[in-house]
């Protein structure tokens, strides 16, 4: 007798196929189950396609027109042929109803394809325009409405669309002005409201260093998308506003502001804020933070901030002093602020605490020498006012003072610690290390710095002094496998797992082995970046050694390979074999 296998239910089928969310060559196989599983596939495919850039999107979305809208596009002569009606055929899904994730760029990027593709030769504006207002009015119409919105440009963008739909010989005059506004301000699609009433994530991002004569129209033409976010957005989860602008480009900083404060002061449950701006204010109260402070004090919600350029350590401090919900501070990429060091001297009886639990400082660079010191200076003063409640810290340009710190404000609280330190400051670490009492998870960082000579670590003083409660040791520095097996031979504690960002060979996996087989180990996961022979990456040859070493010693050992880690939590990229 013949049984039929179970079905699975579509709940289930779901549950698995968000996990390949970002797979797109799966998900296609998928479709190809049978109809349930496609039903599911579809959607999920059709979250984000403008990515792609591609004028197939275009194409299927056009096809998807009712007769009505397909109408509006056979009107027009230049569309009105045989090879584009042969292609209109009904689609089988309602594929606007499943974008979630709208772009203004590469939308547009993606209409101009296909166009290109359709006429075989670069669309004139009038043409773009068409079409461009057409899909766009049809998208905003039909969609369920977007979780996110992406707004990314930059000064070489906008001189090429100006090149393109203006006269580049000439200043702007109103109809080029016009065409701006036909082009960017997607508000003018109709639908608005529809299609962006449950935004849970909105990014503007403009980099405009270089100069350019048409930022200012630039503005006026997206300035209408921002008034109307205000108007009609009030779920906005995430935050992000990066506007790499010249001061010289006081209007555009003015604007950003100006629309950055109306965005925040309307939501009711921002939960992540990122900015990039020079935001010190010299005329008047700072505007971020005065509207994050009234934010704050009114819906209380901010979990996260983070700055990928900083320059205000006065205007934050006060902001940190208040009681709220904020967790996580990170700072990264440029750190600018030239006067930490005066401002934290000249008031430092009257700087609050702050009630952070989470401090990350990674990828710092410095645009000037001397905010080297100022940013020494913030790392220690920022500890100082945590009062010993941070529990998880990320940092670089570790030195004395930045050690000390650490031993003196958090050895009671931290829990996860990532360090990126030169060789000269090590044993000052090594000696503060036993200290702090709560620590499970250590990953630490060699500073490769080109000026430093590299000084012999004692490993098995490092080794002796990892605290009691520490679980996970990640390691980024100079280790051989001789080393290695001392290092692991040293240890008192019974770490978990282990992941070593480096080149490895079979050497690394017998000291690994030798010391489940010596210790009789708690160790149950093992990270690595590659190996040096690169197919071993991909083959058996690790498998069968790991599997033989398993089942003479009757071990479990879960190996994976670590992504290169960005001096930020350690993300494990993938499971990649279990014994």
């Amino acid at each position: 007798m013949t049984t039929t296998a179970p079905k699975i239910v579509n709940d289930c089928i779901l549950e698995i196929l968000l996990y390949l969310t970002n797979d797109q060559c799966t998900l296609y196989n998928c479709i190809q189950v049978n109809r349930d599983w496609c039903q599911i596939a579809i959607p999920l495919l059709w979250m984000n396609p403008f990515k792609f850039e591609n004028f197939k999107i275009i194409q299927t979305l056009i096809q998807n027109f009712d007769v009505q809208w397909k109408g509006h596009l056979l009107r027009r002569r230049v569309f009105n042929s045989s090879s584009l009606s042969s292609t209109l055929f009904s689609t089988s899904f309602n594929y606007s109803s499943f974008i979630q994730h709208f772009d203004l760029s590469t939308f547009k990027i993606s209409v101009s394809n296909w166009l290109f593709k359709l006429l075989n030769r670069k669309p004139k504006y009038d043409e773009m325009i068409f079409i461009y207002q057409l899909v766009g009015s049809y998208l905003f119409k039909n969609t369920r409405g977007f979780v996110s919105l992406t707004i990314d440009y930059d000064f070489k963008k906008i001189n090429e669309d100006f090149d393109y739909f203006g006269d580049p010989g000439e200043l702007f005059d109103e109809e080029v002005t016009s065409n701006f506004l036909e082009l960017y301000d997607i508000s003018k699609f109709g639908y608005f409201e529809n299609a962006m009433k449950n935004i849970e994530s909105f990014k503007y991002s403009y980099r405009g260093y270089e100069p350019t004569c048409h930022q200012k129209e630039f503005i006026k033409a997206i300035s209408e998308i921002f008034r109307k976010l205000t108007l009609y957005c009030n779920k906005i989860q995430n935050l992000i506003i990066h506007s790499a602008i010249d001061q010289a480009f006081f209007e555009h900083i003015n604007f950003v502001r100006k629309v950055t404060s109306g965005i925040i002061l309307n939501q009711q449950n921002l939960q992540s804020v990122s900015f990039f701006e020079e935001w010190r204010d010299e005329n008047g109260s700072d505007t971020f933070f005065s509207s994050l402070t009234k934010y704050q004090k009114t819906k209380n919600s901010l979990r996260s901030l983070k700055f990928p350029y900083f320059s205000d350590m006065e205007g934050l401090l006060p902001f940190l002093a208040i009681h709220h919900s904020l967790e996580t501070l990170e700072f990264t990429n440029f750190f600018s602020d030239y006067d930490v060091v005066e401002f934290c001297t000249s008031k430092k009886n009257n700087i609050a605490s702050i009630h952070i639990k989470n401090l990350k400082f990674y990828r710092i660079k410095f645009d000037k020498l001397y905010n080297k010191k100022n940013y020494i200076k913030a790392v220690e003063v920022l500890l100082d006012l945590s009062n010993d409640n941070l529990k998880t810290l990320t940092v670089e340009h570790v030195n004395d003072t930045i050690i000390q710190s650490i031993s003196d404000y958090c050895k009671n609280s931290l829990t996860y610690l990532s360090l990126k330190i030169l060789p000269k400051y090590f044993s000052k670490f090594v000696d503060i290390l036993s200290s702090l009492n709560n620590l499970k998870y250590l990953i630490l960082v060699e500073d490769h710095d080109s000026r430093s000579s590299r000084i012999k670590y004692n490993y098995s003083t490092f080794a002796k002094s990892f605290p009691s409660s520490l679980r996970h040791l990640g390691l980024d520095i100079f280790i051989n496998p001789k080393i290695l097996e001392l290092l692991l031979n040293e240890m008192e504690v019974p770490i978990t797992t282990l992941d070593l960002y480096t080149v490895m060979d079979f050497g690394y996996l017998e000291a690994i082995v030798k010391y489940i087989k010596v210790n009789n180990s708690n160790l149950k996961n093992f990270g690595f970046n590659s190996f040096i022979d690169s197919s071993l990456n991909n083959n058996r040859s690790l498998h069968n050694y790991m599997r033989l070493m398993s089942e003479l010693y009757n071990f479990e050992i879960s190996i994976y390979i670590v992504e290169n880690h960005l001096h930020i939590e350690t993300q494990h990229a993938k499971i990649w074999l279990k014994y």
